[in-house]
């Protein structure tokens, strides 16, 4: 076949591959998708704050709290990357979680085709399908891609910096001076983007150092990077400051739905977690990308397919499938930087839980150094084909199949399971970890279905307005039921906010409570007979545990 029709035949490949990719993409998405992307607490948190941002107040939160009407709580919980772009896709005649899922379709779009020209670049066009497809099926991609979450902008940004360094270590080699400087702007912000997407990209910064290290002319390109890295220190050095002039703590602040007024900003505390235990959870958390849980004889066969791709490298040779040339000169410094990246990640997470109390270890949070662990992988799969001993070549290309193969059938038992669960229990869609102890919990349900909506619905047709309510999270009832008139119930009860409380009767006004701990709080306040005696709804809390009281409330 001559050079021309072989880069004809080689371009048809790739569009017919991106054009599959694609498809691939958007049927995955839309199914685990289906009522709009799945939600947490920080994802009500995260469109609120893209709500205010797009009508122009800036990334801050509502408060709910009583006598703090139109005021603003500052967002620090999580940098504002990620609200700013949800701004754009939010619309005024689609509910926002239904936005969100498109952004994230794009994100995903852009991750996987990104990664797959990347490997295709480093490694040829074999290694780069292995690559988008162990990445794509991953459980850690199944999992992010599902929520509202700036893990998702996270992984884009971090398979475009690499994709950056990539070009940065080309133009180096070809001395294109401007092309340089060009692709290490594009490194210095996508690097930025991580850290003002999640705190913890911050340990990301080193992708530009570590760049550095493997140019074939470090001194020349010295200070290049020297003033990449000061930049990126000042827009860093910046956020965090502005934490502290906000809340009063460099890391930020928890926001004010599980507060009081005086506390309505609240710094993270100290934590009180053992380096053992984060550890552990760390390790817990690598684990869910791997079939750890699964059934003997799936393992069985899991080894059974790896066993036969070490045969066939044994003996029918695959070395001509891989970019040689491109593999000889990317190989070990991809996996420098990769490795790095990875040390550093793991390590400075593991400080950051020490340091200040931080949920445990997720899948969610670990999940998303999956790049840096593929290209890991498939550049040991690269050496492996080209190992001299044909021995420690089958046996290394069986143990990389093993863990590639391991990767893409747990992604398949995240995807199952989602579809599955959207329809059976879709308030818990995937385990947390490898232990399968909790669940993620999930906030976007369909109307029909939504018990919230349909209490709220019912309520407001037997009174003439839309009665206000006071709830426990105002946050979740009024962007999951879609209901505006909601406020905090008050963290203390006693005689000051019952007579705050029964301000607000100009119009029909509730008090709504799911969780026995408020109810508790009026209980105490008012001691167990006087509280049997309230006019609460007998029926709402006998038959579905929600306890809805009318105001105004008696003083005790």
């Amino acid at each position: 076949m001559s050079t021309v029709n072989q880069s004809i035949f080689l371009d048809r490949k790739v569009f017919y591959t991106v054009i599959l990719i694609s498809f691939i993409v958007v049927i995955a998405v839309l199914k685990l998708t289906p009522f709009g992307a799945a939600s947490t607490t920080d994802s009500f948190t995260y469109i609120e704050a893209a709500e205010n941002f797009k009508q122009g107040k800036g990334v801050i939160l509502d408060s709910y709290a009583m006598g703090q009407e139109g005021e603003a709580v500052p967002f620090t919980t999580w940098p504002p990357l990620y609200p700013m772009v949800i701004a754009a896709f939010l619309a005024d005649n689609t509910l926002p979680f239904y936005s969100v899922a498109q952004l994230s379709l794009l994100l995903l779009l852009i991750s996987v085709l990104s990664f797959f020209f990347l490997i295709k670049k480093v490694a040829g066009y074999p290694l780069a399908i292995i690559g988008a497809t162990v990445f794509l099926t991953a459980s850690s991609t199944v999992l992010i891609f599902t929520y509202a979450w700036s893990e998702t902008l996270f992984t884009a940004l971090l398979i475009l910096a690499c994709w950056s360094l990539v070009y940065c270590i080309e133009a180096a080699q070809k001395e294109a001076v401007l092309a340089h400087l060009g692709y290490l702007c594009l490194l210095t912000l996508c690097v930025l983007g991580l850290f003002y997407t999640r705190y913890a990209g911050l340990w990301l910064g080193v992708l530009i150092p570590a760049t550095w290290l493997v140019l074939p002319n470090k001194g020349k390109w010295f200070t290049a990077y020297f003033v990449a890295s000061v930049v990126y220190a000042g827009f860093v050095g910046y956020l965090l400051w502005r934490n502290y002039l906000l809340v009063g703590d460099i890391s930020g602040g928890e926001f004010n739905s599980e507060y009081n007024e005086p506390l309505r900003i609240a710094i993270r505390p100290i934590s009180t977690t053992s380096f053992l235990d984060r550890v552990i959870e760390m390790q817990n958390a690598l684990l869910a990308l791997l079939p750890v849980n699964t059934s003997i004889i799936f393992l069985v066969l899991l080894f059974c397919l790896a066993g036969m791709s070490a045969f066939l490298t044994w003996r029918f040779s695959t070395v001509s499938l891989i970019n040689n040339e491109a593999v000889a000169y990317y190989g070990k410094k991809l996996i420098f930087i990769s490795f790095l990246g990875i040390v550093s990640y793991i390590g400075g997470f593991i400080y950051m839980g020490l340091v200040k109390s931080l949920p445990t270890y997720e899948l969610r949070y670990i999940g998303l150094l999956t790049p840096l662990f593929v290209i890991i992988l498939l550049f040991s799969l690269a050496y492996a084909c080209q190992a001299q001993n044909r021995v420690i070549g089958m046996i290394t290309t069986g143990l990389v199949s093993f863990l590639m193969i391991s990767m893409i059938f747990q992604g398949g038992i995240y995807y199952k399971n989602a579809i599955v669960h959207w329809n059976t229990q879709p308030l818990m869609l995937y385990p947390t970890d490898v232990t399968e102890k909790d669940y993620f919990f999930n906030g976007t349900l369909p109307l029909e279905i939504n018990s919230h909506y349909k209490l709220l619905q019912q309520i407001s047709k037997q009174s003439v307005d839309s009665p206000l309510f006071f709830v426990e999270r105002p946050r979740f009832i009024r962007l999951s039921a879609i209901y505006p008139a909601v406020k905090l119930f008050p963290i203390e009860i006693n005689d000051y906010t019952i007579n705050q409380l029964n301000h607000y009767t100009d119009k029909s006004a509730y008090i709504l409570l799911f969780a026995q701990t408020e109810i508790q709080k009026l209980e105490k306040y008012y001691g167990t007979e006087k509280f049997i005696q309230l006019p609460y709804n007998k029926d709402y809390f006998e038959k579905i545990g929600v306890f809805l009281l009318p105001l105004p409330l008696p003083l005790r």
